[in-house]
């Protein structure tokens, strides 16, 4: 059996652990860097938008860096060992003949690159709005759903003027179209109200918008571009 604790820590954020509930009492603890960040920000303070697990916008990009680089100068063992007493307040009692520490390994990292556009072509489809009363979600233009919908798009859009139907059979081809008319249906919405697509009056069909093409072109070079190239480009 182990027991899982969530909290709010005031060096970390949010994170969580597990211990094991027999000898040697594991501890296993996962946490975000990003929430670390934002916890830092908070107290600057550094006006900044978070989203799920994401900054579209921070007041101070430099000064965000400055704080993420302070990360590195984490004593590990100090704020690992002081959450083992947390979680294990009985440990230093029941080792008291037999003093015994906890030595600490990485199970598994990611270090991640983020970067954000200030672009006023794509800067706005990443950003939630209102129309007509409806909350109309942000597109996430590299998430494999949006690029994959992007792609669609672009393939029929470039061709012409398409349906319904055209996106359907690229995005669901082993479902007849009619069984995804109504998802592809909210997804068109939602291109529209991104402005990357129309629908022509009085029709069925759509067309991509010369804005909506500049968008998913830009997106493209950024997928097929590296990261140091992205960041010569922003320097």
């Amino acid at each position: 059996m182990h027991l899982y604790h969530y909290w709010y820590d005031a060096y970390f954020g949010f994170m969580g652990a597990r211990i094991q509930t027999w000898f040697p009492f594991a501890i296993q603890m996962w946490m975000n860097g990003r929430e670390w960040l934002a916890h830092r920000m908070d107290r600057e303070p550094l006006a900044y938008r978070r989203c799920d697990n994401c900054f579209p916008w921070i007041a101070d990009f430099p000064r965000a860096q400055e704080l993420m680089d302070q990360l590195h100068s984490t004593d590990w063992c100090q704020q690992f060992g002081r959450i083992a007493r947390f979680l294990n307040p009985a440990h230093e009692t029941m080792f008291a003949g037999f003093p015994l520490h906890y030595y600490w390994t990485s199970h598994e990292t990611e270090w991640a690159t983020d970067i954000a556009f200030d672009d006023p072509v794509v800067s706005p489809i990443c950003r939630r709005h209102t129309s007509k009363g409806k909350s109309i979600r942000a597109m996430r233009p590299w998430s494999e759903p949006d690029q994959q919908l992007l792609a669609a798009v672009a393939a029929c859009g470039l061709a012409g003027d398409f349906r319904n139907r055209d996106i359907a059979g690229r995005l669901y081809p082993s479902q007849p179209a009619k069984e995804v008319s109504a998802k592809v249906t909210y997804l068109l919405r939602l291109l529209r109200e991104h402005k990357i697509i129309r629908r022509l009056p009085k029709t069925r069909k759509y067309r991509l918008t010369p804005n909506g093409a500049k968008i998913i072109a830009t997106i493209f070079l950024t997928q097929k571009a590296t990261t140091e190239q992205l960041n010569k480009a922003a320097a």
